[in-house]
């Protein structure tokens, strides 16, 4: 009997291939993670940009 309950765990996880899922995911939220850095630092440089245009009146 634990052999058939063994196999048959292989089978049901054999279904779900987390490893293709993480790639995915992996990639997706790198990408993510990238355009919210390259947000941030088009705010941080629009931010210097009009200080510096207050304070020397560019």
């Amino acid at each position: 009997m634990g052999n058939g309950e063994e196999y048959a765990e292989q089978v049901s996880n054999g279904c779900y291939t987390p490893l293709d899922d993480s790639v995915d995911s992996g990639s997706q939220m790198s990408v993510e993670r990238f355009d919210d850095s390259v947000a941030a630092l088009a705010f941080a440089a629009t931010i210097i940009t009009i200080t510096l245009g207050f304070l020397f009146n560019l």
